[in-house]
């Protein structure tokens, strides 16, 4: 499978992923890692309160994705 955003361009470069949000295949140079904060139920069961967990978790997204995203709604922080 090729980047599709290499495709559109006329490159032929392999995909190391699919973008989490849009579907698109995407390669080391179109994709964007983002780190999400991951919560946890601290007790309680439904509604109780909840923890934060020291380990966030990862997407990747394509470029156009990761330019739309607005990181403050949701917690989303690019990696690296």
């Amino acid at each position: 499978m090729n980047c599709y955003d290499c495709a559109a361009n006329g490159a032929a470069q392999s995909a190391v992923g699919i973008c989490a949000l849009c579907g698109a295949a995407v390669c080391s140079d179109h994709g964007v890692m983002q780190s999400l904060p991951q919560f946890r139920q601290s007790s309680g069961g439904i509604g109780g309160p909840t923890v934060r967990v020291e380990h966030a978790r990862r997407r990747l997204v394509c470029a156009d994705c990761a330019a739309h995203s607005w990181p403050g709604k949701r917690g989303v922080y690019c990696v690296g």
